[in-house]
């Protein structure tokens, strides 16, 4: 086995490990502020040797605020390098996860930065392919050109990470919080990969046919989606929930909001949801479709469900 990929239930936010199985070097993507402990027992659960590298996808709390806590943690098992861009620093603070309290936040954290000086990159699409043990990973966007778009018109959303990890022809993507216009950007776009989506199953666009686009851009085998049971942003969204059900692709979520199931809110859909990259087959995501089916229908009105029983979860609601 190559190695295996953990989306990590850290609520709100964002966070994804992969470990090789052979050399148990390690990747961290995103780390949700407060949540640092639960990536650091998810590596230490695969067993990893050292950190390899960590890569931000954009400066929003929930996806950068635990990875300075991750590597100081880690102390002398961190042996990479840490990629990152400023974006929330410099784009105006027009929506309310863009507020002066995120900069604020981000600032602190710069200052603590400081002492991996000699190891930072601005996280952009020029990094990779780079080697963790027998898998790959690269970043796919921003390419410069967006991280000045997403400056320019104040959406740091458009000048988001997308991060490619890969091993024998198996594809894992982690979306970061990536607008639809990102994606469709892309030069070459990954093909049937079990994909974390965006925003945490929120907008994408404002077209209404955004995560429809998405999907048959990406045709992906596995929808994850990092989410938090208490969230105020409504997400995921109720035209994602229709979007991937139309589309065929199994749906997993890292928590049950009050869009997965309306009885039980703040229980675990899925927990954290691990991939494992398999030779000469596809990847296998745990838990189980048959564990999962037989989560959901304990839920009652679970909406969070295998996209081919959508007609029976409906009934059941």
């Amino acid at each position: 086995m190559p190695g295996t990929v953990v989306i990590v239930d850290v609520g709100q936010g964002d966070c994804t490990i992969a470990v090789d199985a052979e050399t148990r070097e390690a990747l961290l993507v995103d780390c949700n502020e407060g949540h640092h402990n639960a990536a650091v027992q998810a590596l230490e659960e695969l067993k990893f040797s050292e950190l390899r590298a960590a890569v931000v996808t954009h400066s929003h709390m929930d996806h950068v605020g635990g990875v300075l806590d991750v590597l100081e943690q880690l102390d002398d098992r961190f042996t990479g390098a840490l990629y990152l861009n400023h974006d929330t620093l410099v784009a105006m603070p027009r929506f309310t996860d863009e507020s002066d309290d995120n900069k604020t936040k981000v600032r602190a954290m710069l200052g603590r930065v400081y002492e991996y000086a000699g190891r930072v990159s601005r996280a952009q699409s020029d990094i990779g392919p780079q080697s963790l043990g027998t898998m790959r990973w690269a970043m796919l966007a921003p390419s410069y050109g967006q991280l000045v778009t997403a400056v320019a018109k104040g959406r740091p959303n458009l000048g988001s990470g997308i991060v490619l990890i890969e091993s024998e022809g198996q594809q894992v993507v982690v979306g970061g919080d990536a607008q639809l216009e990102t994606w469709q950007a892309l030069e070459d776009p990954p093909n049937r990969p079990v994909v974390r989506w965006p925003h945490h199953g929120g907008h994408v666009s404002t077209s209404p046919d955004a995560h429809r686009l998405l999907l048959d851009l990406l045709d992906p085998t596995a929808v994850l989606v990092s989410v938090g049971a208490g969230n105020p942003y409504g997400h995921p969204a109720d035209d994602f929930f229709l979007a991937v059900a139309d589309h065929g692709s199994r749906l997993l979520c890292t928590q049950a909001t009050s869009k997965c199931t309306a009885g039980a809110a703040g229980r675990a859909c899925a927990g954290s949801i691990r991939i494992d990259l398999l030779s000469g087959g596809e990847p296998q995501v745990t838990p189980s479709q048959l564990n999962h089916d037989t989560f959901i229908r304990s839920l009652g009105t679970a909406q969070c469900l295998v996209s081919e029983h959508a007609n029976g979860a409906a009934e059941a609601s």
